[in-house]
Order: structure tokens, then C-alpha cells, then sequence
């Protein structure tokens, strides 16, 4: 039976050399439990908020944040019902008919576009 050069070699050993420069294993890098609240201890944490402390909002500012999506609401809709009436008015006219001097696609475009932006802006 023929034997492969390398049987008698011992594969494992590693030269002297490089002995201290081996990786740890990643279980050894893992937290027990005390030893993860040491280490989260160390780390910086966030204020604590004092529910008690907080300022009482006043109605001023309520109705300033209240404002701008009523506000979106209200033009959304009424641009939508713009709409409407552009394509009521529309209807039946001739391909050249024209609404403020643009043809009815032209403003039918902008309006579209005027509801996407307060769309968006009520989203965001």
C-alpha cells in the first residue's frame, strides 16, 4: 500500500512563531450576562426624560401644528374638484378648445401637479 507524503506530517501543529498571533474563536468573544452589563455600562447613555418636567403645549402652538395639514386637506380637495370641473367643461369640445388660454391637457397637468405636491406635503 502506498502512502501519501504527507501522512506523516503532523498538519496541526503550527510553528513557534506564530503562536501568539492566532485568532480567538468567536465563542470566546461572547458576553455571559454580568459581563454584559459591564459592558453596556461603559457605554454613554441617552437622558433620561422626566415626564413630570415636560411643558404644558399651549393652544398656540397646537393650532400652528394643527394648521398645515388642514391646510393640505382643504386645497387637495378643492384642486380635485377643480379637476372635476375641468374634465365637466371639457367634454364634448373640440381638440383645440382652450381653458386660460392653455389647452385642456396643459391644465389639466398643472392641476395634477399642484395636488401631488400638497399630497406630498401632507405625507411628509
Amino acid at each position: 500500500m502506498a502512502t501519501h507524503p504527507y501522512d506523516n506530517m503532523n498538519l496541526m501543529r503550527r510553528p513557534p512563531s506564530y503562536d501568539g498571533s492566532i485568532r480567538e474563536s468567536r465563542a470566546s468573544f461572547e458576553f455571559s450576562d454580568s459581563e454584559s452589563s459591564v459592558a453596556s455600562a461603559d457605554l454613554p447613555q441617552p437622558p433620561e426624560k422626566n415626564i413630570e418636567s415636560r411643558e404644558r403645549v399651549s393652544t398656540k402652538t397646537l393650532l400652528r401644528a394643527i394648521m398645515l395639514p388642514v391646510f393640505n386637506i382643504l386645497a387637495t380637495i378643492a384642486l380635485i374638484g377643480v379637476i372635476i370641473l375641468i374634465y365637466i367643461r371639457a367634454d364634448g369640445q373640440p381638440v383645440d378648445y382652450k381653458m386660460a388660454g392653455l389647452s385642456v391637457p396643459t391644465v389639466l397637468a398643472l392641476v395634477m401637479t399642484l395636488v401631488v405636491l400638497f399630497i406630498s406635503g401632507g405625507i411628509g
